[in-house]
């Protein structure tokens, strides 16, 4: 009876990540049905025992272990997802700032002609000139010259 309720403990916390990660993810399903299926395998031995037996697993300890690794597989996938998402926000929201924001880049400290510190103008180089490279100012973002760019003033994504 302890051991059930020292294996229960955990499964019982894991269908709750499971019903609240249900509204956010996908993952959450899995995560409950693998823990209700679990907490069934803790609960009635003979029924994991048959069902051990019948997937060639071993015994029915084996069956409760491989759950526990299944449930730990869903919930790494997903904070994986969750992390991967986040970092896509944060790529979008970085783009935008850099797009549509007035950006200034110090000098490096030390450079010939250069004021220790003062702020220069980013520029974007379009196509070939005297000089090699042709300058365009975006301090004040253009729209057409961020389309030739390929820059979308508003991505969705």
């Amino acid at each position: 009876m302890i051991g059930q309720v020292v294996l229960a403990a955990p499964l019982v916390a894991m269908l709750l990540y499971g019903a609240l990660e249900f509204k956010r993810s996908w993952v959450g399903i899995p995560i409950s049905v693998i823990t209700l299926v679990a907490l069934y395998f803790v609960w009635v031995p003979t029924g994991a025992a048959v069902v051990a037996e019948t997937l060639q697993l071993g015994t029915r300890d084996d069956l409760v272990v491989y759950s526990f690794v299944g449930l730990l597989f869903l919930v790494l996938l997903n904070l994986h997802l969750k992390n991967r998402r986040r970092m896509q926000i944060v790529t979008t929201l970085i783009r935008q700032i850099a797009i549509t924001s007035r950006q200034t880049i110090p000098r490096r400290m030390g450079a010939p002609g250069a004021e220790i510190g003062a702020p220069r103008s980013l520029r974007l180089h379009k196509g070939p000139s005297s000089s090699g490279r042709k300058a365009v100012d975006v301090s004040r973002p253009d729209r057409e010259q961020l389309a030739i760019h390929g820059a979308a003033m508003n991505d969705p994504e």
